[in-house]
Protein backbone atom coordinates (compact mmCIF):
# COMPACT_ATOMS: atom_id res chain seq x y z
CA UNK A 1 0.00 0.00 0.00
CA UNK A 2 1.18 3.69 -1.20
CA UNK A 3 2.32 6.02 1.72
CA UNK A 4 -0.54 9.14 2.15
CA UNK A 5 2.09 11.62 3.58
CA UNK A 6 5.20 12.63 1.14
CA UNK A 7 9.07 12.55 2.74
CA UNK A 8 8.31 16.13 4.88
CA UNK A 9 5.11 14.95 5.91
CA UNK A 10 2.25 16.67 3.25
CA UNK A 11 -0.45 14.57 2.44
CA UNK A 12 -0.52 13.32 -1.54
CA UNK A 13 -3.32 12.44 -3.77
CA UNK A 14 -3.49 8.41 -4.12
CA UNK A 15 -5.36 7.26 -7.16
CA UNK A 16 -8.30 4.32 -6.63
CA UNK A 17 -7.84 1.70 -8.24
CA UNK A 18 -10.76 -0.44 -8.93
CA UNK A 19 -9.09 -3.91 -9.20
CA UNK A 20 -8.58 -3.82 -5.44
CA UNK A 21 -11.74 -2.68 -4.09
CA UNK A 22 -13.95 -5.71 -1.77
CA UNK A 23 -17.00 -4.61 -3.14
CA UNK A 24 -18.01 -2.05 -6.04
CA UNK A 25 -21.19 -0.04 -6.09
CA UNK A 26 -22.08 1.30 -9.42
CA UNK A 27 -24.41 4.41 -9.59
CA UNK A 28 -26.47 5.63 -12.32
CA UNK A 29 -28.61 8.97 -11.93
CA UNK A 30 -31.96 7.95 -13.81
CA UNK A 31 -33.66 4.41 -13.57
CA UNK A 32 -33.99 4.10 -17.29
CA UNK A 33 -30.15 3.64 -17.43
CA UNK A 34 -31.05 0.06 -15.59
CA UNK A 35 -29.79 -2.22 -18.39
CA UNK A 36 -31.73 -5.21 -16.50
CA UNK A 37 -35.25 -6.08 -16.86
CA UNK A 38 -37.63 -7.74 -14.11
CA UNK A 39 -40.71 -10.11 -15.19
CA UNK A 40 -43.82 -8.44 -15.01
CA UNK A 41 -45.47 -11.15 -13.01
CA UNK A 42 -43.73 -14.13 -10.60
CA UNK A 43 -44.86 -16.98 -12.93
CA UNK A 44 -42.32 -19.60 -14.61
CA UNK A 45 -43.40 -19.09 -17.86
CA UNK A 46 -43.28 -15.19 -17.80
CA UNK A 47 -39.81 -15.38 -16.24
CA UNK A 48 -38.39 -17.85 -18.93
CA UNK A 49 -39.80 -15.51 -21.79
CA UNK A 50 -38.70 -12.35 -20.17
CA UNK A 51 -35.43 -11.15 -21.67
CA UNK A 52 -32.78 -10.79 -19.00
CA UNK A 53 -31.57 -6.94 -21.11
CA UNK A 54 -33.47 -4.13 -21.39
CA UNK A 55 -34.19 -3.87 -25.50
CA UNK A 56 -34.47 -0.43 -26.71
CA UNK A 57 -35.78 0.66 -30.51
CA UNK A 58 -33.36 3.47 -30.37
CA UNK A 59 -30.14 2.43 -31.77
CA UNK A 60 -28.51 5.61 -29.73
CA UNK A 61 -30.47 3.78 -26.44
CA UNK A 62 -29.47 0.39 -26.94
CA UNK A 63 -25.53 1.26 -27.34
CA UNK A 64 -25.72 3.51 -24.34
CA UNK A 65 -27.15 0.55 -22.35
CA UNK A 66 -24.69 -1.66 -24.02
CA UNK A 67 -21.92 0.61 -22.60
CA UNK A 68 -23.49 0.47 -19.48
CA UNK A 69 -23.64 -3.14 -19.30
CA UNK A 70 -19.66 -3.39 -20.50
CA UNK A 71 -18.86 -0.87 -17.56
CA UNK A 72 -19.94 -3.08 -14.83
CA UNK A 73 -18.64 -6.61 -16.25
CA UNK A 74 -14.93 -4.51 -17.39
CA UNK A 75 -15.47 -3.61 -12.78
CA UNK A 76 -15.73 -7.23 -12.00
CA UNK A 77 -13.32 -8.59 -14.27
CA UNK A 78 -10.34 -6.31 -13.05
CA UNK A 79 -11.24 -7.18 -9.87
CA UNK A 80 -11.27 -10.94 -10.19
CA UNK A 81 -8.11 -10.64 -12.50
CA UNK A 82 -6.19 -8.94 -9.90
CA UNK A 83 -7.02 -10.54 -6.95
CA UNK A 84 -7.36 -14.40 -5.82
CA UNK A 85 -10.76 -14.91 -5.58
CA UNK A 86 -14.17 -17.78 -5.69
CA UNK A 87 -16.55 -15.08 -6.29
CA UNK A 88 -17.73 -11.44 -6.05
CA UNK A 89 -20.23 -9.23 -5.01
CA UNK A 90 -21.24 -5.78 -6.43
CA UNK A 91 -24.32 -3.14 -6.08
CA UNK A 92 -26.26 -1.51 -8.81
CA UNK A 93 -28.21 1.55 -8.24
CA UNK A 94 -30.20 3.54 -11.26
CA UNK A 95 -32.07 6.32 -9.68
CA UNK A 96 -33.79 4.98 -6.54
CA UNK A 97 -33.69 0.97 -7.20
CA UNK A 98 -30.89 -1.06 -6.71
CA UNK A 99 -30.01 -4.72 -7.54
CA UNK A 100 -27.02 -7.30 -5.99
CA UNK A 101 -25.25 -8.93 -7.98
CA UNK A 102 -22.56 -12.50 -7.46
CA UNK A 103 -20.17 -12.94 -9.94
CA UNK A 104 -18.04 -16.04 -10.74
CA UNK A 105 -16.13 -17.92 -13.60
CA UNK A 106 -19.98 -19.30 -15.11
CA UNK A 107 -21.47 -15.61 -14.91
CA UNK A 108 -23.37 -13.52 -12.79
CA UNK A 109 -26.79 -13.80 -10.64
CA UNK A 110 -28.44 -10.78 -10.88
CA UNK A 111 -31.28 -9.93 -7.98
CA UNK A 112 -34.85 -8.03 -8.80
CA UNK A 113 -35.11 -4.49 -8.44
CA UNK A 114 -36.09 -2.84 -5.38
CA UNK A 115 -36.84 0.89 -4.26
CA UNK A 116 -33.99 1.62 -1.29
CA UNK A 117 -35.88 4.30 0.06
CA UNK A 118 -39.20 2.46 0.38
CA UNK A 119 -37.29 -0.55 1.61
CA UNK A 120 -33.67 0.67 2.82
CA UNK A 121 -33.38 -2.89 4.95
CA UNK A 122 -32.55 -4.51 1.98
CA UNK A 123 -29.31 -2.37 1.30
CA UNK A 124 -28.65 -1.80 4.57
CA UNK A 125 -28.95 -5.67 5.47
CA UNK A 126 -26.57 -6.86 2.71
CA UNK A 127 -23.94 -4.05 3.87
CA UNK A 128 -24.23 -5.12 7.80
CA UNK A 129 -23.94 -8.17 6.82
CA UNK A 130 -20.81 -8.06 3.86
CA UNK A 131 -19.36 -5.79 6.61
CA UNK A 132 -19.11 -8.34 9.14
CA UNK A 133 -18.28 -11.09 6.24
CA UNK A 134 -14.91 -12.87 6.75
CA UNK A 135 -12.46 -13.01 3.34
CA UNK A 136 -13.78 -16.32 2.09
CA UNK A 137 -17.54 -15.49 2.68
CA UNK A 138 -16.66 -12.54 0.93
CA UNK A 139 -15.22 -14.52 -2.14
CA UNK A 140 -11.62 -14.67 -0.94
CA UNK A 141 -9.60 -17.48 -1.82
CA UNK A 142 -8.48 -18.94 1.61
CA UNK A 143 -5.78 -20.80 0.12
CA UNK A 144 -3.59 -17.87 -1.11
CA UNK A 145 -2.01 -15.77 1.71
CA UNK A 146 0.73 -12.56 1.91
CA UNK A 147 4.07 -14.08 2.14
CA UNK A 148 6.62 -12.55 4.04
CA UNK A 149 9.44 -10.46 4.48
CA UNK A 150 12.13 -13.99 3.80
CA UNK A 151 9.89 -15.62 1.86
CA UNK A 152 9.54 -12.42 -0.64
CA UNK A 153 13.53 -12.63 -0.62
CA UNK A 154 13.90 -16.20 -1.55
CA UNK A 155 11.39 -16.02 -4.38
CA UNK A 156 13.28 -13.01 -5.99
CA UNK A 157 16.78 -14.66 -5.32
CA UNK A 158 15.35 -17.80 -6.78
CA UNK A 159 13.80 -16.37 -9.86
CA UNK A 160 16.35 -14.45 -10.37
CA UNK A 161 19.17 -17.17 -10.60
CA UNK A 162 16.42 -19.15 -12.91
CA UNK A 163 16.13 -15.84 -15.52
CA UNK A 164 19.98 -15.79 -15.67
CA UNK A 165 20.30 -19.76 -16.75
CA UNK A 166 17.61 -19.27 -18.75
CA UNK A 167 18.57 -16.48 -20.93
CA UNK A 168 22.42 -15.11 -20.40
CA UNK A 169 21.67 -11.71 -18.66
CA UNK A 170 22.87 -9.89 -16.13
CA UNK A 171 22.98 -6.41 -15.04
CA UNK A 172 20.01 -4.01 -15.76
CA UNK A 173 18.69 -6.69 -18.41
CA UNK A 174 18.12 -9.05 -15.94
CA UNK A 175 16.68 -6.80 -13.43
CA UNK A 176 14.20 -6.02 -16.14
CA UNK A 177 13.52 -9.69 -17.29
CA UNK A 178 12.95 -10.46 -13.38
CA UNK A 179 10.27 -7.82 -13.45
CA UNK A 180 8.33 -9.73 -15.84
CA UNK A 181 7.72 -12.44 -12.30
CA UNK A 182 8.84 -10.46 -9.48
CA UNK A 183 7.11 -7.23 -7.79
CA UNK A 184 7.63 -5.78 -4.83
CA UNK A 185 5.43 -6.02 -1.96
CA UNK A 186 2.88 -8.10 -4.03
CA UNK A 187 4.38 -11.73 -3.36
CA UNK A 188 1.67 -14.11 -2.04
CA UNK A 189 1.86 -18.21 -0.54
CA UNK A 190 -0.18 -20.47 -2.29
CA UNK A 191 -1.88 -23.54 -0.38
CA UNK A 192 -1.96 -26.67 -2.58
CA UNK A 193 -3.51 -30.10 -0.97
CA UNK A 194 -1.45 -32.97 -2.12
CA UNK A 195 -0.36 -36.90 -1.06
CA UNK A 196 2.68 -38.05 0.07
CA UNK A 197 4.49 -41.36 -1.06
CA UNK A 198 2.26 -42.88 1.44
CA UNK A 199 -1.21 -41.58 0.07
CA UNK A 200 -0.78 -39.44 3.26
CA UNK A 201 -2.50 -36.09 2.98
CA UNK A 202 0.21 -33.08 2.77
CA UNK A 203 0.40 -29.12 1.67
CA UNK A 204 2.46 -28.05 -0.20
CA UNK A 205 2.84 -24.15 -0.53
CA UNK A 206 4.63 -21.83 -3.16
CA UNK A 207 5.86 -18.36 -3.87
CA UNK A 208 4.27 -16.42 -6.92
CA UNK A 209 4.11 -12.83 -7.62
CA UNK A 210 3.06 -11.66 -11.32
CA UNK A 211 1.58 -13.55 -13.19
CA UNK A 212 2.92 -14.26 -17.13
CA UNK A 213 -0.58 -14.30 -18.23
CA UNK A 214 -4.20 -13.02 -17.09
CA UNK A 215 -8.03 -13.61 -17.71
CA UNK A 216 -9.14 -10.97 -20.40
CA UNK A 217 -13.13 -11.97 -19.25
CA UNK A 218 -15.10 -13.12 -16.64
CA UNK A 219 -16.87 -16.13 -17.74
CA UNK A 220 -14.39 -18.61 -18.64
CA UNK A 221 -11.55 -20.54 -17.29
CA UNK A 222 -9.74 -17.47 -16.60
CA UNK A 223 -6.23 -19.17 -16.22
CA UNK A 224 -3.28 -17.34 -14.93
CA UNK A 225 0.31 -18.79 -15.05
CA UNK A 226 3.07 -17.84 -12.54
CA UNK A 227 6.77 -18.73 -11.92
CA UNK A 228 6.42 -20.31 -8.65
CA UNK A 229 9.17 -21.12 -6.22
CA UNK A 230 8.43 -24.19 -3.54
CA UNK A 231 9.07 -23.12 0.06
CA UNK A 232 11.39 -24.90 1.42
CA UNK A 233 13.24 -26.27 -1.26
CA UNK A 234 13.18 -23.67 -3.42
CA UNK A 235 12.43 -25.49 -6.61
CA UNK A 236 11.09 -23.35 -9.72
CA UNK A 237 8.21 -24.88 -10.91
CA UNK A 238 5.00 -23.21 -13.31
CA UNK A 239 2.01 -22.68 -11.67
CA UNK A 240 -1.17 -22.97 -13.93
CA UNK A 241 -4.54 -21.22 -12.18
CA UNK A 242 -7.26 -21.90 -14.08
CA UNK A 243 -11.04 -22.79 -13.26
CA UNK A 244 -11.36 -25.95 -15.75
CA UNK A 245 -14.60 -27.06 -16.96
CA UNK A 246 -16.36 -29.43 -14.89
CA UNK A 247 -18.45 -31.89 -16.63
CA UNK A 248 -19.01 -36.10 -16.61
CA UNK A 249 -16.38 -37.89 -18.53
CA UNK A 250 -13.54 -34.96 -18.71
CA UNK A 251 -10.49 -35.51 -17.15
CA UNK A 252 -7.97 -32.99 -15.55
CA UNK A 253 -5.03 -31.77 -17.05
CA UNK A 254 -2.43 -33.18 -14.55
CA UNK A 255 -4.35 -36.85 -15.10
CA UNK A 256 -3.73 -36.67 -19.21
CA UNK A 257 0.12 -35.13 -18.19
CA UNK A 258 0.85 -38.42 -16.14
CA UNK A 259 -0.92 -40.76 -18.37
CA UNK A 260 1.61 -39.45 -20.82
CA UNK A 261 4.14 -38.82 -18.69
CA UNK A 262 4.21 -42.63 -17.89
CA UNK A 263 3.91 -43.89 -21.06
CA UNK A 264 7.18 -42.22 -21.96
CA UNK A 265 5.95 -39.62 -24.26
CA UNK A 266 8.96 -37.55 -24.96
CA UNK A 267 8.66 -33.46 -24.60
CA UNK A 268 6.09 -33.26 -21.81
CA UNK A 269 6.83 -31.35 -19.24
CA UNK A 270 7.02 -33.29 -15.16
CA UNK A 271 4.42 -32.22 -12.66
CA UNK A 272 4.92 -31.40 -8.92
CA UNK A 273 1.49 -32.03 -8.29
CA UNK A 274 -1.93 -31.27 -9.34
CA UNK A 275 -5.56 -31.12 -7.98
CA UNK A 276 -8.73 -28.84 -7.24
CA UNK A 277 -8.65 -25.65 -4.48
CA UNK A 278 -10.74 -26.75 -1.33
CA UNK A 279 -12.84 -24.43 -0.38
CA UNK A 280 -11.91 -24.36 3.49
CA UNK A 281 -8.21 -24.45 3.68
CA UNK A 282 -8.15 -24.55 7.65
CA UNK A 283 -10.03 -28.21 7.83
CA UNK A 284 -7.98 -29.48 5.27
CA UNK A 285 -4.46 -28.20 7.77
CA UNK A 286 -6.86 -29.82 10.72
CA UNK A 287 -6.86 -33.63 8.94
CA UNK A 288 -3.27 -33.09 8.19
CA UNK A 289 -2.32 -32.73 11.65
CA UNK A 290 -4.77 -35.27 12.86
CA UNK A 291 -3.21 -37.67 10.12
CA UNK A 292 0.32 -36.57 11.67
CA UNK A 293 -0.87 -37.12 14.70
CA UNK A 294 -2.24 -40.44 14.14
CA UNK A 295 0.76 -41.70 12.80
CA UNK A 296 3.41 -40.61 15.42
CA UNK A 297 1.01 -42.25 18.06
CA UNK A 298 0.69 -45.62 16.04
CA UNK A 299 4.70 -45.56 15.56
CA UNK A 300 5.30 -45.06 19.24
CA UNK A 301 3.23 -47.83 20.62
CA UNK A 302 4.42 -49.99 17.67
CA UNK A 303 7.98 -49.32 18.89
CA UNK A 304 6.80 -49.91 22.49
CA UNK A 305 5.31 -53.38 22.00
CA UNK A 306 8.19 -54.79 20.01
CA UNK A 307 10.45 -53.43 22.78
CA UNK A 308 8.36 -55.20 25.27
CA UNK A 309 8.68 -58.47 22.73
CA UNK A 310 12.52 -58.64 22.57
CA UNK A 311 12.14 -58.23 26.73
CA UNK A 312 10.39 -61.26 27.05
CA UNK A 313 12.27 -62.85 24.48
CA UNK A 314 15.72 -62.28 27.07
CA UNK A 315 13.98 -62.91 30.15
CA UNK A 316 12.94 -66.89 28.47
CA UNK A 317 16.53 -67.19 27.35
CA UNK A 318 18.05 -65.79 30.76
CA UNK A 319 15.56 -68.41 31.82
CA UNK A 320 16.94 -71.20 30.24
CA UNK A 321 20.58 -70.63 30.59
CA UNK A 322 20.10 -70.74 34.58
CA UNK A 323 17.71 -74.05 34.34
CA UNK A 324 21.07 -75.52 31.85
CA UNK A 325 23.44 -73.89 34.94
CA UNK A 326 21.40 -75.77 37.90
CA UNK A 327 21.90 -79.04 36.17
CA UNK A 328 18.28 -79.11 35.04
CA UNK A 329 17.30 -81.69 31.88
CA UNK A 330 15.38 -79.33 29.30
CA UNK A 331 12.94 -80.86 27.20
CA UNK A 332 13.38 -79.22 23.44
CA UNK A 333 9.79 -79.47 22.39
CA UNK A 334 8.97 -77.65 25.72
CA UNK A 335 12.06 -75.02 25.34
CA UNK A 336 10.62 -74.50 21.91
CA UNK A 337 6.93 -73.66 23.19
CA UNK A 338 8.64 -71.18 25.99
CA UNK A 339 10.79 -69.72 23.47
CA UNK A 340 7.28 -69.19 21.11
CA UNK A 341 5.56 -67.95 24.59
CA UNK A 342 7.47 -64.77 24.32
CA UNK A 343 5.89 -64.02 21.23
CA UNK A 344 2.26 -65.45 21.11
CA UNK A 345 1.48 -64.29 24.71
CA UNK A 346 1.77 -67.55 26.52
CA UNK A 347 4.36 -66.79 28.87
CA UNK A 348 4.07 -64.64 32.08
CA UNK A 349 2.29 -61.64 31.90
CA UNK A 350 -1.53 -62.64 31.63
CA UNK A 351 -4.29 -61.33 29.86
CA UNK A 352 -3.31 -58.01 29.73
CA UNK A 353 0.06 -59.43 28.07
CA UNK A 354 -2.07 -61.08 25.65
CA UNK A 355 -4.25 -58.36 24.58
CA UNK A 356 -0.78 -56.14 23.91
CA UNK A 357 0.00 -58.88 21.46
CA UNK A 358 -3.11 -59.26 19.81
CA UNK A 359 -2.83 -55.23 19.07
CA UNK A 360 0.94 -55.63 18.18
CA UNK A 361 -0.66 -58.71 15.49
CA UNK A 362 -3.13 -55.66 13.98
CA UNK A 363 -0.41 -53.23 13.72
CA UNK A 364 2.09 -55.72 12.48
CA UNK A 365 -0.63 -56.24 9.71
CA UNK A 366 -0.67 -53.08 8.56
CA UNK A 367 1.05 -51.00 5.76
CA UNK A 368 4.20 -49.83 5.70
CA UNK A 369 2.75 -46.14 6.46
CA UNK A 370 0.98 -47.30 9.29
CA UNK A 371 -2.37 -47.77 8.14
CA UNK A 372 -4.50 -50.78 7.79
CA UNK A 373 -5.35 -52.33 4.27
CA UNK A 374 -9.34 -51.50 4.99
CA UNK A 375 -8.18 -47.55 5.58
CA UNK A 376 -6.27 -48.27 2.39
CA UNK A 377 -8.97 -49.44 0.19
CA UNK A 378 -11.18 -46.48 1.14
CA UNK A 379 -8.89 -44.15 0.64
CA UNK A 380 -7.40 -45.44 -3.11
CA UNK A 381 -12.11 -45.87 -3.61
CA UNK A 382 -12.07 -41.75 -3.38
CA UNK A 383 -12.53 -40.73 -7.17
CA UNK A 384 -9.34 -39.23 -8.86
CA UNK A 385 -7.20 -40.28 -5.87
CA UNK A 386 -8.87 -37.23 -3.87
CA UNK A 387 -8.81 -37.32 -0.19
CA UNK A 388 -11.76 -37.06 2.39
CA UNK A 389 -15.04 -35.62 1.24
CA UNK A 390 -15.10 -32.98 2.93
CA UNK A 391 -11.78 -31.81 0.72
CA UNK A 392 -13.27 -32.80 -1.76
CA UNK A 393 -15.41 -30.23 -1.48
CA UNK A 394 -13.74 -27.86 -4.12
CA UNK A 395 -14.14 -23.93 -4.92
CA UNK A 396 -16.61 -24.02 -7.77
CA UNK A 397 -19.21 -21.48 -9.37
CA UNK A 398 -22.83 -21.28 -8.47
CA UNK A 399 -24.29 -19.69 -11.83
CA UNK A 400 -24.49 -22.69 -13.25
CA UNK A 401 -27.08 -24.16 -10.38
CA UNK A 402 -29.34 -21.39 -11.15
CA UNK A 403 -29.56 -20.87 -15.05
CA UNK A 404 -32.95 -23.36 -15.60
CA UNK A 405 -34.44 -22.23 -12.04
CA UNK A 406 -38.27 -20.94 -12.81
CA UNK A 407 -37.04 -17.46 -12.18
CA UNK A 408 -34.72 -17.27 -14.37
CA UNK A 409 -34.69 -14.73 -17.39
CA UNK A 410 -33.77 -16.54 -20.59
CA UNK A 411 -35.40 -14.89 -22.98
CA UNK A 412 -36.81 -17.88 -24.39
CA UNK A 413 -33.84 -19.00 -24.87
CA UNK A 414 -32.09 -22.30 -24.01
CA UNK A 415 -29.03 -20.60 -22.02
CA UNK A 416 -25.91 -23.34 -21.56
CA UNK A 417 -23.96 -22.37 -18.36
CA UNK A 418 -21.56 -24.78 -17.76
CA UNK A 419 -19.82 -25.43 -14.23
CA UNK A 420 -16.43 -24.28 -13.36
CA UNK A 421 -14.22 -25.86 -10.73
CA UNK A 422 -11.06 -23.92 -9.41
CA UNK A 423 -7.79 -26.33 -10.36
CA UNK A 424 -4.19 -25.56 -10.08
CA UNK A 425 -1.32 -27.97 -11.80
CA UNK A 426 2.38 -27.61 -11.25
CA UNK A 427 4.63 -28.09 -13.77
CA UNK A 428 8.69 -28.42 -13.42
CA UNK A 429 8.73 -26.98 -16.65
CA UNK A 430 9.75 -23.22 -16.48
CA UNK A 431 11.01 -21.29 -19.58
CA UNK A 432 9.85 -19.21 -22.22
CA UNK A 433 7.25 -18.78 -25.01
CA UNK A 434 8.51 -20.16 -28.18
CA UNK A 435 7.90 -16.63 -30.04
CA UNK A 436 11.16 -15.46 -27.88
CA UNK A 437 13.78 -17.86 -29.92
CA UNK A 438 16.53 -16.47 -30.11
CA UNK A 439 18.00 -18.21 -33.78
CA UNK A 440 16.91 -20.44 -36.69
CA UNK A 441 18.42 -23.38 -35.26
CA UNK A 442 16.54 -23.00 -31.78
CA UNK A 443 13.38 -22.42 -33.92
CA UNK A 444 13.56 -25.58 -35.65
CA UNK A 445 14.71 -27.50 -32.79
CA UNK A 446 12.05 -26.42 -30.45
CA UNK A 447 9.25 -27.10 -33.12
CA UNK A 448 10.43 -30.56 -33.13
CA UNK A 449 10.55 -31.44 -30.38
CA UNK A 450 6.44 -30.13 -30.24
CA UNK A 451 6.18 -32.25 -33.34
CA UNK A 452 7.74 -35.49 -31.85
CA UNK A 453 5.37 -34.79 -28.32
CA UNK A 454 2.44 -34.88 -31.16
CA UNK A 455 3.49 -38.22 -32.41
CA UNK A 456 4.17 -39.64 -29.38
CA UNK A 457 1.06 -38.50 -27.68
CA UNK A 458 -1.11 -39.91 -30.54
CA UNK A 459 0.75 -43.37 -31.66
CA UNK A 460 1.40 -44.08 -27.47
CA UNK A 461 -1.75 -43.17 -26.16
CA UNK A 462 -4.06 -42.28 -29.02
CA UNK A 463 -4.08 -38.89 -27.95
CA UNK A 464 -4.85 -35.38 -29.81
CA UNK A 465 -3.68 -32.25 -28.15
CA UNK A 466 -6.02 -29.92 -30.50
CA UNK A 467 -4.60 -26.20 -28.90
CA UNK A 468 -1.63 -25.74 -30.60
CA UNK A 469 0.06 -21.94 -30.32
CA UNK A 470 3.28 -20.45 -29.90
CA UNK A 471 2.61 -19.86 -26.02
CA UNK A 472 1.68 -23.74 -26.00
CA UNK A 473 5.26 -24.20 -26.23
CA UNK A 474 7.78 -22.96 -24.22
CA UNK A 475 11.72 -23.06 -24.64
CA UNK A 476 13.38 -24.38 -21.57
CA UNK A 477 17.44 -24.52 -21.06
CA UNK A 478 18.89 -28.00 -20.69
CA UNK A 479 21.86 -27.24 -17.92
CA UNK A 480 23.59 -29.87 -18.70
CA UNK A 481 23.74 -29.43 -22.69
CA UNK A 482 23.47 -25.45 -22.47
CA UNK A 483 20.77 -25.48 -25.35
CA UNK A 484 17.31 -24.98 -24.74
CA UNK A 485 14.81 -27.48 -26.56
CA UNK A 486 11.11 -27.51 -26.47
CA UNK A 487 8.02 -28.46 -24.16
CA UNK A 488 4.69 -28.72 -25.21
CA UNK A 489 2.24 -27.92 -22.76
CA UNK A 490 -1.70 -27.10 -22.17
CA UNK A 491 -3.30 -30.46 -22.65
CA UNK A 492 -6.51 -29.05 -20.99
CA UNK A 493 -8.37 -29.40 -24.62
CA UNK A 494 -6.99 -32.65 -25.54
CA UNK A 495 -8.58 -35.75 -25.92
CA UNK A 496 -9.04 -39.31 -27.11
CA UNK A 497 -9.30 -40.06 -31.27
CA UNK A 498 -11.59 -41.94 -32.72
CA UNK A 499 -11.45 -44.95 -34.73
CA UNK A 500 -10.62 -42.87 -37.81
CA UNK A 501 -8.23 -40.59 -36.05
CA UNK A 502 -10.26 -37.99 -35.51
CA UNK A 503 -11.60 -36.06 -32.17
CA UNK A 504 -14.62 -34.21 -31.57
CA UNK A 505 -15.29 -33.59 -28.21
CA UNK A 506 -18.34 -31.19 -27.63
CA UNK A 507 -17.24 -30.68 -24.15
CA UNK A 508 -13.42 -29.78 -24.72
CA UNK A 509 -13.86 -27.49 -28.41
CA UNK A 510 -12.41 -24.41 -28.81
CA UNK A 511 -15.57 -23.36 -31.22
CA UNK A 512 -17.85 -23.90 -27.95
CA UNK A 513 -16.18 -20.41 -26.32
CA UNK A 514 -17.65 -17.27 -27.99
CA UNK A 515 -15.56 -15.53 -29.91
CA UNK A 516 -17.82 -12.28 -30.48
CA UNK A 517 -19.50 -9.47 -28.43
CA UNK A 518 -23.17 -10.74 -28.26
CA UNK A 519 -24.11 -9.63 -24.64
CA UNK A 520 -26.73 -12.81 -24.87
CA UNK A 521 -24.05 -15.51 -25.15
CA UNK A 522 -20.95 -13.95 -23.13
CA UNK A 523 -22.83 -12.74 -19.97
CA UNK A 524 -24.45 -15.48 -18.90
CA UNK A 525 -27.01 -14.38 -15.81
CA UNK A 526 -30.21 -14.60 -14.32
CA UNK A 527 -32.84 -12.95 -11.86
CA UNK A 528 -33.73 -13.69 -8.35
CA UNK A 529 -37.44 -12.99 -6.96
CA UNK A 530 -37.32 -11.57 -3.57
Amino acid sequence: MENPYTSDGKKQKIPAHFGYAELFIDVKKNEEQDPFVDPLYEDEGICSETNFFVQHESSKIRKKTEEDIGQIVSYATEACARQHRMFYFSVSIHGHHARFIRWDRAGAVVTRSFNYRQNPKLLCDFLWRFGFANPAQRGYDSTVSVASEKDEQDFKTTVTAHVALQLDLDGDKLEEAVGQHYQQKKVVKVDVVNKDEHNSLMIEQYLISRPVMSPLSMANSSTRGYWAVKVGSLEMAFLKDTWRIDVKGREKEGTILERLIVNGARHISDLFCHGDVPVDIERVREEVYRERESAAKKASEKEAIMMEENAAKHTAIKDLEAMELDGQTVDPGKSANTCQGATSGTVEGGEARVADLNRSSVIQDEDEDGRSDEQTKDDTDQSNNQPRDFINYAQCTRTDEFAHSPWACNGGRMVKVVKHTHYRLLMKAVGYPLQEFTGTRELFDATLNAFEALTDAHEICNMLHRDISLNNVILVKDPATGRRRGILIDWELSTVADSNGEARDHNRSVSNFPQHRNENEIYQYGTINF
